[in-house]
């Protein structure tokens, strides 16, 4: 071997000759060698953003997103990269050798990140390179935020109700409470939210939305919905994507199904305690008490289903059930005239189902004498 201290920029030639110890010259090679100590400076790289995997936050973001992803994509453009003489594009962590990036388009590169990151913030830089190694233009530095800790302290969101407006149970429900109403409106609080904290609201374990919550801390949202069961959560999450602090479960039956199966209602007549006559009669009987008692029968009765009493098709209030089939009902101050009523069962969801036939009950007073 011998060494060259001497090299000039561009091609070297050198010749091997063979001789002895009389400096006679037998067998010869020759060739040379190409010296490049010039950095490429026609070409330009960027790194225009990191890709996160990692739920909930994923998708290209740039450097002043922080992220929960310790193993990122760093992506980047590039102009003027002369690939057919051999450039190349390399990328530091710092002052460490990442890797070659991998061009993904005519303009595009890419690098995956391979040795997770920890918290903090971490410079990158990418810069080009030619066939000798000789490194030209260089990319601003991108800094990337890590952020692996969640948001678990001094914060609480809750879901504290359901808002039905959907008749027969109108108003505030909380967990577990059926309704009849297919878009009932979610409620709930947050406190504590840091910037750049947001809630997410989950459908059995599947992300749904992102919660808008106000000035005090309350946030709703308008659901929309098929008959079935179903299962919320509400979860703080920061800025860089970490899931915190969670509400309860929160459970939710929409039940659009009137009971009408295997179950039969009627009244079957009145309670007269007004004298002269006084009794049970019936349909069309008239009555000279101001306050019957209506009273009836009913059968197949499942959990949570009521007897519900109207007026003339208007809706009075809930019969009382004896337990053994039969129900009462106390009417009020009814003035002269004739009214219909009509029982029906309806279920907890509030739907409506099988009806009584109608039921004509006339009151008519004695002429006062004098």
């Amino acid at each position: 071997t011998m060494q060259h201290s001497s090299l000039s920029e561009g091609y070297n030639p050198y010749a091997a000759v063979i001789a002895d110890e009389a400096s006679n010259r037998g067998s010869n090679d020759s060739g040379g060698s190409v010296l490049d100590t010039t950095p490429p400076t026609s070409g330009t790289v960027r790194i225009t953003a990191y890709y996160d995997s990692v739920d909930p936050n994923t998708g290209e973001f740039g450097q002043a997103v922080p992220t929960n992803d310790p193993t990122p994509s760093l992506v980047g453009t590039f102009s003027g990269l002369n690939t057919a003489a051999g450039e190349y594009i390399l990328v530091y962590h710092g002052s460490i050798l990442l890797g070659q990036a991998r061009l993904s388009g005519a303009s595009t590169w890419e690098i995956q990140v391979t040795v997770p990151l920890d918290e903090g913030v971490h410079v990158f830089t990418a810069v080009i390179c030619d066939a000798a190694g000789n490194q030209g233009s260089r990319s601003d530095n991108f800094l990337l935020t890590v952020d692996l800790t969640a948001p678990t302290q001094g914060n609480s969101v809750d879901i504290t109700g359901y808002v039905d407006d959907v008749e027969l149970n109108t108003g505030d429900f909380g967990s577990g409470v059926p309704t009849n109403d297919a878009s009932p409106l979610l409620k709930g609080t947050a406190s504590g939210l840091q910037a750049g904290d947001k809630v997410l609201l989950y459908q059995d374990g599947v992300f749904l939305a992102e919660l808008t919550v106000n000035a005090l801390g309350e946030w709703e949202y308008q659901l929309n919905l098929a008959e079935g069961s179903y299962v919320y959560r509400a979860v703080i999450v920061d800025a860089a994507g970490n899931q915190g602090t969670a509400s309860a479960d929160f459970s939710l039956v929409v039940d659009l199904t009137g009971p009408t199966d295997n179950n039969s209602v009627a009244i079957t007549f009145y309670q007269d305690q007004q004298e002269p006559e006084t009794g049970d009669f019936g349909s069309d009987d008239p009555t000279d008490d101001a306050s019957p008692i209506l009273k009836g029968t009913v059968t197949g009765l499942q959990p949570g289903d009521v007897v519900l009493i109207y007026q003339d098709g208007v809706l009075l209030g809930r019969a009382d059930l004896d337990g053994s089939g039969g129900w009462t009902y106390q009417l009020l101050n009814l003035a002269e005239g004739t009214y219909i009523y009509t029982a029906r069962i309806a279920d907890a969801a509030g739907n409506p189902g099988t009806t009584s036939n109608d039921f004509t009950l006339t009151v008519e007073f004695a002429p006062q004498s004098g």
